[in-house]
């Protein structure tokens, strides 16, 4: 494990992994959320962000938000352009979930 304990030295990162790597801190598997604390390049569970973090932490849950609500929104544009354009909604949609895999849920 990680004997990092200064907020300056952890970072915020996109993450597009699926994976639930060991925690850096405390060892218990993460939540990857494609944007994640990391020390080094080790992810750092929520709780140690939280506890070891806390602004850093703050602000990459606002930017995972942010991110899952752009891809939400991206979604039903592609699905409105394709009924629009006489398109297959779910082709379009499918489509545009591919060209940004793994980002879209």
């Amino acid at each position: 494990m990680t004997n990092i304990r200064d907020e300056r030295t952890l970072r915020l990162i996109i993450n597009p992994s699926i994976s639930n790597d060991p925690c850096a801190f405390c060892g218990t598997r993460t939540d990857p959320c494609g944007v994640d604390v990391v020390a080094g390049q080790a992810l750092v569970c929520g709780d140690c962000s939280d506890h070891h973090a806390p602004g850093l932490a703050r602000v990459g849950r606002a930017l995972a938000f942010l991110s899952d609500q752009q891809i939400e929104h991206m979604l039903i544009l592609a699905r409105i352009l394709a009924n629009l354009n006489g398109d297959d909604p779910d082709e379009e949609v499918a489509r545009v979930r591919a060209e940004h895999a793994p980002l879209t849920p």
